[in-house]
């Protein structure tokens, strides 16, 4: 493989990573509301090395051209390994779960394909419910169109790397409003889950989105 397209992959895993960085941060504020600090070091561990890897490679590939189909097809299959390995840090740290069935876990999550190997997630902390919920959450859409409703792109690379994910349809004819959209209708039928779940008076997982709710 060329040096450049090593740097235009590594680009994109960079800007990858440091999405996961933010996520473990922002992850952290849970560990605090239900005290459980022990937590936060597995999140806090996660959120460094990512966000150090992430600045890294994003170094490393400053001068990298732009991607190309091949490119965001070896991003797609190389995020699913290299996400997983940062995130799975916090199974390992506050679970003492195996690293095989960490990164199990983190797989599934990103992947969106809810298999699991914890027995009763429910005895897990509050802090790694939610952790385990969130990376779920993300990956029901897509870590990579995340990225790109974040990150503005020229048509065609954002096609690209749309399509990565193995996806054609658009809902319209560009892909950041395509991408736009998908969100706003992932988070209304995400408020609309809570309060049904809310009515039916299921508050145990609802409590990890909202503390204060009895």
């Amino acid at each position: 493989m060329k040096l450049d397209n090593l740097k235009i992959i590594s680009r994109e895993i960079g800007n990858l990573l440091l999405i996961v960085c933010a996520l473990s941060f922002l992850s952290i504020s849970i560990s605090f509301i239900f005290n459980e600090y022990r937590a936060a070091l597995g999140l806090l561990a996660t959120s460094l090395l990512s966000g150090i890897a992430g600045l890294l490679l994003k170094v490393i590939s400053r001068d990298a051209n732009d991607l190309k189909l091949k490119h965001a097809m070896a991003i797609s299959s190389i995020a699913w390994l290299v996400i997983p390995l940062f995130s799975a840090l916090p199974y390992i740290i506050v679970e003492g779960m195996s690293p095989l069935n960490s990164f199990f876990e983190a797989v599934s999550g990103w992947t969106g394909t809810g298999l699991s190997m914890i027995v009763a997630p429910s005895n897990l902390t509050h802090t790694i419910q939610f952790w385990r919920s969130l990376t779920q959450w993300v990956g029901g859409v897509g870590v990579i169109v995340l990225m790109l409703s974040i990150i503005t792109r020229p048509g065609t690379i954002m096609f690209y790397l749309y399509r990565a994910e193995g996806r054609e349809e658009r809902i319209f004819p560009h892909i950041m409003d395509t991408v736009r959209m998908i969100w706003w209708i992932y988070l209304i039928l995400t408020f609309i889950s809570i309060l049904i779940l809310l009515a039916a008076g299921c508050r145990g997982g609802i409590q990890l989105i909202m503390p204060w709710s009895p």
